[in-house]
């Protein structure tokens, strides 16, 4: 008998997602807007250059004019009495331009930036305690750069704490994953799958994201591993291994 598995493999996830309560609606309705879309979590960069060439601005702008437009990670409701809060929101920035007010040549902002996928914690499995909500729709979660002086939000500065610091943290547990949507069996169903698996034995070489800390400054690196099906021939049940090859 011919055997074909898909294969969702969780080897463990570490995500990060937020919700603010504060909605706001219409917020692209008054002009032009820059559109970013972002892949993964991280802090993400815009210049004035940038905003210059996309022909939003023209020339130097005053700081507070300038708004970042979003909403949280994550699938919309499927129905529509749903409590979740939904709809576009101002997203908080930290602006560099050099302290004179004025965003202009050479001048920039970070802002957060979220993969569409979000997590979730289930304390009550210990073992697996991390899952990871994929989207089945997209792959990038989307921003917006307007002109808006009342959706303007900066991140706030803050003191640091008096004081020596007691404790230093140099290891921490890391966590990888990988979960690759390849495969829709139904064609136009929510139900993707993995990487196939046909026959006992049969492997597939893959590549899981890490943080390369701290020898590379938080520099992303690779896990290379092997997934590998074990399922004799007249059994029912299959089992899938994981080897670590090597880290990059």
């Amino acid at each position: 008998m011919k055997l074909k598995m898909w294969c969702r493999c969780m080897i463990a996830c570490l995500l990060f997602s937020t919700m603010s309560e504060n909605l706001a609606q219409g917020l692209l309705s008054g002009g032009n807007s820059l559109k970013i879309a972002v892949e993964k979590d991280g802090i993400y960069e815009v210049r004035y250059e940038d905003l210059v060439e996309s022909g939003l601005i023209s020339s130097p702008t005053e700081r507070g004019t300038l708004a970042l437009i979003g909403r949280p990670a994550g699938l919309l409701p499927f129905y529509n009495d749903s409590s979740m809060k939904t709809g576009l929101m101002p997203m908080p920035i930290l602006m560099q331009d050099g302290d004179d007010g004025i965003f202009g040549p050479g001048d920039r902002f970070y802002f957060y930036g979220q993969s569409p996928d979000v997590l979730l914690y289930n304390a009550g499995d210990p073992s697996h305690p991390f899952q990871v909500k994929i989207h089945p729709y997209d792959t990038r979660q989307y921003y917006f750069v307007t002109l808006d002086a009342n959706s303007h939000r900066e991140i706030p500065e803050t003191e640091s704490p008096d004081g020596q610091t007691e404790i230093i943290i140099r290891e921490f547990p890391d966590f990888a994953r990988h979960e690759a949507e390849l495969h829709n069996p139904l064609q136009g169903t929510l139900s993707w799958l993995g990487e196939t698996f046909e026959q006992d034995g049969q492997s597939h070489k893959i590549e899981v994201e890490r943080w390369n800390w701290p020898s590379s400054g938080f520099r992303s690196g690779l896990y290379i591993c092997r997934l590998v099906l074990h399922h004799p021939e007249g059994q029912t049940t299959a089992t899938l291994t994981t080897k670590l090859l090597k880290i990059e």
